[in-house]
């Protein structure tokens, strides 16, 4: 699947009084040492991210000018750095202009320096050039004092300040992206669960996505209008692709692919990026007379679908799988298989089954059996990965 890339406004600050500095050294004026530095930055955030990144700032103007464009840019956050000391002025002109978003104020500390005779006039520009410290450190100041939300700080080398970079871009990309999602949930909260049970107002208010409510007679009328031949065709596919186990009854394979795309066809409708489903609901079971367990038919198909009737859980799963580029799966933990250092885990449906081992071919009941081998999941939830229990 792949991460998606996030969009970086890059703010670069220099001192307005350095910028005619050394010139005709043999490594060139302050500005032209700055302006080499900036591409070291660029090049480094735009392996991972869409850099929007204005000229050095040197004014209030500049800084007014980064903020306006930032914003009408629709970057996912902010990263700011001065490349030496700098006039507070711009600075704390940024801050105040700059719309809420995640801002983060950053600092790279040179892995060199090889300045011994500030007499010579190349050397002492890039005595100056070299002091970005003196500027982070009075930067952080206003930046305290303007207390904004959604900020961050960061100070180390280049290698470790760009994988910070890239944490806090990713992040905030899913922020962005999660104001922009819509969630359906068919038909409500599980009444057996009440701990699971979130505001859907708050939902909207804190942290962005829309709910629409779908209703089981929705689903119950777009089974009806679904043709016989869509639904030979969807079980034609699915028999070629995995292996059908002998004990698995026709009748209800075929009511459970029907089901199953009915209901991906009105959460569709409904512009749907992650449908949560109470596949416990006894209205569901009493009109429907069970769970629609094979989504998504489709191994193409983008969005998400979690059971329980869990929101919480289900936005917990959209944002792993959107931060990881690898497909989430909702499950409960069984037990605990401590002589073998893991946990059984699994759901009877629906969970993305697109992506188990092909040599097992089987749709899966799936059993937990190894930690996963992927750092940023094991970073994001300590998890474990899903393998299919052989039948």
């Amino acid at each position: 699947m792949g991460a998606e890339r996030a969009k970086i406004g890059l703010l670069m600050i220099g001192a307005e009084r350095f910028r005619p500095l050394g010139n005709g050294t043999k490594d060139g004026n302050y500005e032209e040492r700055k302006a080499l530095e900036a591409e070291t930055y660029l090049s480094r955030f735009r392996a991972f991210a869409d850099v929007i990144c204005p000229a050095t700032v040197y004014s209030r103007e500049g800084a007014e000018t980064a903020a306006a464009e930032f914003y009408n840019q629709k970057v996912d956050c902010v990263v700011a750095m001065f490349l030496s000391w700098a006039e507070d002025f711009a600075w704390i002109r940024f801050l105040r202009e700059l719309p809420p978003m995640p801002l983060m104020l950053a600092s790279v500390v040179r892995d060199s320096l090889s300045i011994t005779d500030t007499n010579d006039e190349n050397q002492f520009v890039d005595f100056l050039s070299a002091g970005a410290l003196v500027g982070y450190q009075e930067a952080s100041g206003s930046f305290r004092r303007f207390d904004r939300p959604m900020r961050e700080v960061c100070i180390g080398t280049l290698k470790q300040v760009t994988e910070r970079v890239r944490v806090f871009a990713a992040a905030s990309h899913m922020r962005a992206k999660l104001r922009r999602t819509n969630l359906s949930l068919l038909a409500c909260c599980n009444e057996a669960m009440w701990a699971t049970y979130v505001d859907p107002y708050n939902i909207f208010y804190k942290i962005g996505p829309e709910i629409h409510f779908l209703s089981v007679a929705e689903l119950v009328n777009e089974m009806e209008a679904t043709p016989d031949s869509t639904v030979d065709a969807l079980l034609t596919d699915l028999t070629v692709r995995y292996r059908v186990a002998d004990n698995v009854d026709a009748e209800k394979f075929r009511a459970s692919v029907r089901a199953t795309y009915a209901m991906e066809s009105i959460a569709r409708k409904a512009n749907t990026d992650l449908l949560v489903l109470n596949d416990i609901d006894t209205v569901l079971f009493a009109n429907v007379g069970l769970r629609p367990g094979f989504a998504p038919l489709d191994p193409n198909e983008k969005m998400i679908i979690v059971p329980e009737g869990d929101i919480g859980g289900g936005l917990a799963t959209y944002i792993l799988q959107h931060l990881t580029g690898h497909r989430a799966n909702f499950i409960e933990p069984f037990y605990i298989d401590h002589q073998n250092g893991g946990f059984v885990a699994g759901h009877a449906g629906p969970n993305n089954y697109h992506e188990c081992p092909e040599a097992l071919g089987n749709i899966p009941s799936l059993r937990l059996i190894t930690p996963v081998r992927n750092p940023d999941l094991v970073h994001l939830v300590g998890a474990a990965r899903f393998w299919e229990k052989q039948t």
